[in-house]
């Protein structure tokens, strides 16, 4: 009876973390949960790459005040800032790969972030 109770157990916390793997986690926000299902959906663009920082960088914060390791985040957030600045000063075809670049540095941001959160990370 015991060993049922034992196997029973097992495969029930088995099941829940196998399950909760790919669960979202909420990040307490109806905007930052808003914009990291937008993220989820379609790829930032130079139109939408500020607006999706400013709540990246927001959302980041809020999960360092919990404690999460954010080490990971260290090589996006330079990325970011090293292009930041070129984004305002480049011009033709320069300024259209730097938008190209600081694009996906602000999506691969929306992945190390959720991964921060036990998420699992989109491709």
């Amino acid at each position: 009876m015991k060993i049922k109770i034992h196997l029973f157990l097992f495969l029930s916390m088995l099941t829940q973390i196998c399950c909760n793997a790919a669960e979202f986690y909420s990040s307490g926000s109806p905007d930052i949960d808003r914009m990291r299902a937008e993220v989820k959906e379609s790829n930032t663009t130079a139109d939408n790459y500020q607006k999706r920082a400013l709540f990246l960088f927001v959302w980041l914060g809020s999960i360092q005040q919990q404690s999460a390791d954010t080490h990971p985040f260290f090589d996006i957030d330079r990325a970011y800032y090293a292009l930041e600045g070129k984004t305002i000063r480049a011009r033709g075809a320069a300024k259209e790969e730097t938008m190209r670049k600081i694009c996906k540095v602000v999506d691969e941001g929306y992945q190390v972030t959720a991964a921060a959160t036990g998420e699992e990370a989109v491709e």
